[in-house]
């Protein structure tokens, strides 16, 4: 009994052993680019191809400097924050009400409005790119900023919209009716009953869709001729498409729009995990 106890406790600890090998592997697999990126940032543009390579040696922050004062990253920086912003605040607005309408109510035609939702996750986006140009073309929303916002709400909205509407399907009835029984109207109980309910969810989706537009590049290629809208995705696009590439100045642009994205997580990342839990268990 004792022998087979220990052989058990064995196995255990190398099992354990093992899964926490395989995790340093992959864990190293994904930040030593990120760390060779970071260094190359740091790097005048003689010493990034240096045989063998320099890892500390000649940092400088002159890239950082350099991209800010030649390449106007403040502004591009301003106008992917504005854009990414106020499209994610819009489409969780609107997917909020329409998550609400798909798992409270029972009306003619709702299975087609769903699978009208749903569609936009199953067609590629590059389908729709040449009709939505001509058409963009004829109305002049070619280089408008809320045209823009048109085009990535189709982006983000479905997926938050299926989301919420499994929270809101783990809400029970009884909660709503003893809220109207003492007064509240349906505006009243979706902002201070429900929304508070599922504000998990909301974050977890308000993340990816900030995320997700403040990464976004084939739009913002095909729809802006940059100016003012260049987004920060636009800004490393010009750096990469000249004939002398500065390596050290597009790993500074890259790692800049890094930031906000972390900031961000560093800041939500309970409600955002919390979320992931909440959603697989509901799931």
């Amino acid at each position: 009994m004792a022998v087979g106890m220990k052989n058990k406790n064995m196995k255990k600890k190398i099992f354990a052993v093992i899964k926490h090998v395989i995790m340093i592997l992959v864990s190293a697999y994904m930040l030593v680019p990120l760390l060779w990126g970071f260094l190359t940032s740091l790097k005048p543009q003689n010493l990034i191809f240096t045989y063998p390579p320099k890892f500390f040696s000649g940092l400088t922050l002159e890239n950082y400097k350099h991209v800010f004062e030649t390449q106007n990253l403040g502004q591009n920086i301003l106008s992917t924050l504005g854009l990414a912003c106020i499209s994610t605040v819009i489409g969780i607005l609107f997917a909020t009400f329409a998550a609400y309408i798909f798992s409270r109510y029972k009306f003619r035609g709702k299975g087609f409005f769903i699978g009208f939702v749903v569609c936009p996750m199953l067609i590629p986006g590059l389908v729709n790119l040449i009709p939505l140009f001509t058409v963009y073309t004829k109305l002049g929303l070619v280089d408008n900023f809320f045209g823009l916002i048109l085009l990535y709400l189709p982006s983000v909205m479905p997926f938050s919209i299926m989301v919420l509407q499994n929270y809101l399907k783990a809400i029970p009835f009884t909660l709503e009716e003893a809220a109207m029984i003492d007064g509240c109207s349906r505006f009243q109980l979706l902002t201070k009953i429900i929304l508070p309910v599922i504000l998990p969810g909301v974050i977890a989706v308000a993340m990816i869709s900030f995320v997700t537009i403040w990464n976004e590049f084939i739009i913002t290629l095909i729809f802006t001729t940059g100016g003012n809208l260049r987004t920060l995705t636009m800004g490393m696009y010009y750096m990469m498409s000249k004939n002398n590439v500065n390596y050290g100045a597009v790993c500074a642009v890259s790692f800049v729009s890094i930031v906000p994205v972390l900031i961000i997580f560093l800041i939500f990342r309970k409600q955002f995990i919390n979320s992931m839990i909440d959603g697989a268990i509901k799931g």
